[in-house]
Formats: C-alpha cells, structure tokens, sequence
C-alpha cells in the first residue's frame, strides 16, 4: 500500500534511506545521493519541493535558474527513478519500505512491501505511526501496559520472539531454496536473446548515435560467447519506440529473453543500466548497473556480458573468458567517432562511415575495431556506392590485416578479409579460411553467415550455403537484406517456390527496397519459364530508378512482340546505362536470352574484367544451363579459378 512520509516513522525511512545510499546502484552516484536525501528530507517534512528549490539547492544552480531552457533537474529525476527501480530490481528487492518519486512531481512515496512474497532481510516489526491517530486511545494503552509486571513482559516477549525467529528462519529457508531452484530451472532454459535499444537518458538528442552504438556494441561483445543465440542488431533497431509488449517482440524475434537498459553520458564518465526478462514470463532476473570512465567503455560492456552469460548459465570458452578479463582502454574521443562510423555503416552509408573510423584511427592508432570498422566501410562503398575498386579495396585490404594484428580475436577483421577475397579477389581457399574464422570468433554474426553463404554458393555448394543463411536469418529474422539473400540463395538452390515466399518476406519487412526484391523474383519465374510474371515482376522493380516513359515502353513491347521483342528493347535500355556498374554483365544477360551467344560472351568477359560482383553468379544461375556446355563458359570459369 501507499503511505505518505509523514505516517510512517521517520526513523524507519531514514535506515531505508541509508541502506539505499550504500547499495551498488547508488555508491558512486553522489548527484542522485543528494536528490535523493533532498526530497525524502522535504517529503518528511510534508514539505515537498519543487523543480526550482531543487535546482538552487541541491544542482548549485543560481537565482537566475529558468527550468524551460535548463533540463537539469528533469533529466537527474529520470536517472534516479532509474537507479530507485534497478535497486529494488536487485538488492532491495525485499525491502519491506520501497521509496519512490513518481513522475509529476518531486515528492518522495513510500509503499510499505507484502514482505509474504518473498524472504524478508527486515526481522523487526515495522509500526506505522499516524499522527492523526495519537490521543485517547494511546493514553489507554499506555496505562494498561504500564500495570504489567516488568518481568512477566520480558517472559513473555522472550518467548514470542524466540518462536517467531525459529518459525521466521524455517520461512527464509524455505523460500529462498524454492526461489533459487525456481530461479535456476527458469535460467537454464535460456538459449536466445535479444538487446532492446538502450534508452539514451543524457536529455540531449544529439547523443542518440551514443546509445545506439552502445547498443551494437553490447550486441557485439555477447554474439562472441558461443551457445548464445543474440538477435542481430537491424532486427532489434525495428523494435525502437515501437511501443509493442516484451513479450510480442520476444516472439517475434524467437527468443527466450530480453535484455533492456539504458545509458548516460556525462562530460567522461558513462553508466550502463541493464536487466535480464524472462520474455516467456515476464519475469525479472537480474538487474545491474556498470559506470566508470569513458576511457573504460569497452570494460564496462565486457563486464555486462559476463554478467549476462552468468545469468543465462552460459558456459564461457577460455579463449572468450579472457577477451572479456582483460582490462581495455580506448580513447574517448576515438570511441565516440567509432560509433558515428558504425551508425553511418549501419545505414550503407560507407563514405561517412569511413571518414569517421579514419577519425577514430588518426586519435588511436592502435584501435582494432576502428581499422576492421574502416575496411567494412570501404566495401561497403563498393558495393553499395559503386566506388572503383583500386580506390577502395586497397585500403580495406590494409584495414583489415591491422585490425587483426591488433587483435588477433577480432572476427570482423577476418569476415571483411573473406569478403574481399570472395568479391574482388576470387581467392577461394583465402576466403574460405577467414570467412569460417569470423564466425568460429562471432558465432553470432549474420552479417559473416551471410559473406561465408555467399562464398558457399559461389562454389557450387547450395544447400551449404541455404543452411548458412537461414542461420544469418534466424540471427536477423527482421533484417531485409538476411531475406533478401535468402531468397537470392534459395533461388540458386533451385528451391523456386521457397525463393519466392524469402523475396515476399524481405518486401514485406522493407516496401521501399522493391528494386533489390523484384529483379531476383524476375530471375525466378525467367527460369521457370513464366514469361508474363517475369517481365511483371521486373518492371516493378525498375519502376524505382527508371523512368515511368521507359517502364512504359518496356511493357508495350513485351505486350506486343513476346519475350524476345522484350529483352531487345531491354537491351537497348542497357546500352543506355552503360556508365552505371554491372551494366556489362546485363548487356550479356539481353544477348544471352536473345540466343546471340557471341556476344554474350563479349560482354562477360568485359565484365570479368571489371570485376563486376554479378560475375560470382555466372556458374550457378539456373538460367545459363544453355551456354554450360560452351568451351568460352569454361574458360570464364578457368579465369575466375573456378574450376581446373
């Protein structure tokens, strides 16, 4: 029940005040300390104080204090109805006073606990005391008390508390056995989590690429321990103000738990809030707390998933155990344009990525993850900015072999040199080594399941490559491009029908990515022979960077003179594009189709020569079943040193 301050013993909220300043959550807090001794001070002396008297008295804010422009005290009271919940979360969970200041004010509530619920550390009978209450009634009971022997009292009371002990002790046993085996039998069965978007709670917007680095950071350092499934971070991001149940995203993502929290920044310091629910449930299971200097950021996050691993009864690999011992130091600067490197990466944004991790670098030279971030941007600049391959490659190359001479540990390093080797270099056995060494050091990398499926199926290995990317997938479940690929896999697997249900997945997640979607459900119906779907299906996807005159036409020519007269119009459209990359390897596709094998064979060899990523398909595609037995196909295959 809820019981204002000044009906309950003041005595009693001031042990509870102080057992609470003692806690973990509060020990280094020294601004949250204050505020909370301020307003239960001025709650006790019914008193309660507002925003302003907060700021002059416990924030050192000066007369000329204007709470419109200065958020201070509104941001402090979040922060600590923040550390409030976590400590009753965790050490005062049995607390038998819980003090609150609910939003709407700055007054402090105290509810005295059911302390039935759970084992109680409070042994002394609490006695609320309303003043309202004292009179007749207290006269009359303190002159009955008075005429009892002193020595019968001190019988009687020996006895009554020597039995409530015993039977107090017997409860505490009993139920803090049925907790801890109920506790355990509940941790045991978490296989899979997901980290929700950290709250930024630093009341400044602009810090919001902090939090959500944070984020990806914490989902980094646990996809390391191995029989742990995390959730990817695109999948998790989707969730953000979604405003859906625990429970509703956990079963979306297929996961058992959830991992929730928050992060401040202040000038050099940092705190990480988090807490393990039981999504299945609802249940809270722990509940902790992590600050320090920013220089010790990466300390703080490996603490946090030791702890997680702890909770979920993970068992930690030697190797995993002493990447997450090791004491780290970075340099705050360099891990705040870390992050807005990997925000802008995340967002296939590879040129400000890359201008942003060369930032990180030039401040700490030594930054492992900086250099693998780096390389990762500059492929991405290739392959979705089209950035010419001696401009980029060079120093991703570079990048990457830095990364993991500085941290031998490090399975992005490894996953970027794979994909170089698979995309540009078409150096099998090298990719092959490292992309399966990026994932032995990040089991829970969509992104390496992805590169690594990717290889797989360049070597003529599809159902390898299908059980990968359902893996990257199930890593993912609602990222675009783990579908998107899927499908593309699939595709290639000849699983025709399972293709189109990934490709309808993948639209369904991002309706704005139709032109990466609707070329691959084209191929699809293209091989199995159902024109009409194919020619629909591609247009729909050119519909996004064509020209609606040039759709148009498109499908009067196919309306008017089949699929032949289809693919020579779309073969002079090709030649209209010529300066965009790939362009060649699509001009061989139109002459393919129109059964002109010579100069098919022209156009792939002058993409072959600008390493144009579509040649990586040219072995598998069901659709060139009918130039297989061409000695020139061979040759193509020889020069990518895909076969003897």
């Amino acid at each position: 029940m809820r019981t204002e301050l000044t009906q309950i013993d003041p005595t009693l909220v001031t042990e509870q005040v102080e057992r609470i300043l003692k806690s973990k959550v509060f020990a280094a807090a020294t601004r949250s300390q204050a505020f909370l001794q301020y307003v239960v001070e001025k709650s006790l002396a019914n008193s309660p104080p507002k925003e302003y008297a907060i700021a002059v008295d416990v924030f050192q804010r000066g007369p000329e204090y204007d709470p419109a422009i200065d958020a201070t005290v509104r941001v402090e009271a979040g922060r600590l109805r923040n550390r409030l919940r976590e400590y009753y979360a965790g050490e005062g969970q049995y607390d038998l006073l819980c003090i609150e200041v609910p939003k709407g004010s700055y007054a402090a509530v105290v509810t005295v606990r059911d302390t039935e619920k759970g084992p109680s550390q409070q042994l002394q009978q609490i006695t609320i005391v309303p003043q309202a209450a004292k009179g007749a009634a207290e006269t009359e009971v303190e002159s009955k008390t008075a005429d009892v022997s002193s020595a019968e009292v001190k019988d009687r009371h020996l006895g009554i508390r020597v039995g409530i002990l015993v039977c107090l002790l017997a409860l505490v046993v009993v139920a803090a056995t049925w907790f801890i085996q109920k506790r355990d039998r509940a941790v045991k069965s978490i296989r899979s989590i997901a980290v929700l978007p950290l709250q930024n709670l630093s009341g400044d917007p602009n810090q919001e690429y902090f939090s959500d680095g944070m984020t990806d950071e914490l989902i980094t350092e646990l996809a390391r321990i191995p029989n742990l499934r995390v959730v990817s971070r695109t999948s998790v991001m989707r969730d953000k103000g979604s405003g859906k149940s625990l429970r509703q995203i956990a079963q979306e993502l297929g996961v058992d738990a959830i991992i929730e929290g928050s992060v401040v920044r202040a000038d050099d310091r940092v705190r990480i809030t988090a807490q393990l629910i039981d999504a299945r449930n609802d249940k809270h299971l722990w509940a902790q707390s992590f600050e320090g200097q920013l220089s010790d950021v990466l300390s703080l996050q490996d603490g946090v998933a030791r702890e997680i691993a702890s909770q979920t009864k993970t068992a930690l690999a030697p190797s995993v155990q002493s990447q997450l011992a090791s004491p780290k130091h970075v340099n705050p600067e360099a891990y705040d344009a870390y992050l807005r490197g990997r925000f802008f990466v995340e967002r296939r944004d590879g040129k400000t990525a890359a201008t942003y991790f060369r930032k990180a670098i030039s401040l700490d030279s030594e930054y492992a993850a900086a250099h693998a971030g780096l390389a990762q941007a500059l492929i991405t600049m290739h392959e979705a900015g089209g950035a010419p391959v001696n401009e980029v490659i060079p120093d991703a190359i570079a990048s990457a072999k830095r990364a993991i001479e500085l941290d031998p540990n490090d399975g992005e390093g490894y996953t970027a040199l794979g994909t170089i080797d698979t995309v540009v270099l078409w150096d099998w056995d090298a990719a092959e080594r490292n992309l399966r060494r990026g994932i032995e050091l990040n089991p829970n990398s969509a992104l390496a399941e992805i590169r690594y499926a990717i290889y797989l199926t360049v070597r003529t290995r599809p159902e390898e490559a299908i059980a990968h990317m359902r893996r990257a997938v199930e890593l993912d479940p609602l990222s675009f491009f783990a579908n998107r690929y899927l499908g593309s896999t699939l595709y290639f697997g000849r699983h025709y029908d399972e293709a189109l249900a990934a490709l309808a997945r993948a639209s369904e997640i991002a309706p704005d990515g139709v032109s990466a979607v609707q070329g691959w459900v084209s191929y699809v119906y293209e091989a199995k022979g159902n024109y009409d779907q194919a020619v629909t299906a591609e247009l729909k996807g050119m519909a996004a960077y064509a020209s609606p005159q040039q759709v148009h036409l498109l499908r009067l020519e196919y309306e008017k003179n089949g699929w032949k007269g289809y693919r020579e119009a779309h073969l002079q459209y090709s030649f209209s594009q010529i300066g965009y990359p790939c362009t060649l390897y699509d001009i061989a596709e139109d002459y393919r189709v129109l059964g002109r094998i010579n100069e098919a064979f022209d156009w792939y060899d002058r993409a072959f020569e600008k390493r144009c990523i579509f040649m990586l398909a040219l072995n598998v595609d069901p659709r060139h079943d009918g130039i297989r037995s061409d000695p020139r196909f061979h040759e193509l295959l020889r020069r990518m040193s895909l076969v003897q």
